[in-house]
């Protein structure tokens, strides 16, 4: 599921290291991803289903994108990411988020709510498939 933070984090709720995310915002502290389209589920090679999710609003990197940029819209705590690394391999790898930039610049609210009903059908599918019972545990 994209937006689960890492496998390492506990957390309650099923939240991975949301806790320490709004830690962080307590503190006053920057938030810094490393590698999201790597940890964040390998998106820049998305799965059959996983782009059936996200698609036709955007691509699963696009969506990753804008979930990380847009975390304190979302974020039950408001807690902002204040930095991004890519982890690009070579100039390319940086194309998506280019185009994925100028998209929220020119239509930064219907790229909002693309990215809301994104969200949405992502955490439906995860409670269809997974129950109730572990979504929400």
């Amino acid at each position: 599921f994209v937006g689960s933070y890492t496998a390492t984090g506990q957390g309650r709720d099923g939240n991975g290291n949301g806790e320490i995310v709004t830690l962080m915002k307590e503190l006053d502290m920057g938030v810094f991803i490393i590698s999201p389209y790597d940890k964040g589920g390998k998106l820049y090679a998305p799965s059959t289903k996983l782009r059936s999710l996200t698609l036709p609003e955007m691509e699963p990197l696009t969506y990753g994108t804008l979930w990380l940029w847009t975390h304190h819209l979302h974020s039950p705590t408001k807690a902002p990411i204040h930095t991004i690394v890519l982890g690009a391999a070579r100039p390319s790898d940086l194309d998506q988020a280019a185009v994925t930039a100028a998209l929220f610049r020119r239509d930064p609210s219907g790229v909002l709510e693309r990215t809301r009903r994104v969200r949405e059908r992502l955490a439906d599918e995860m409670e269809r498939v997974l129950g109730w019972e572990w979504v929400s545990s």
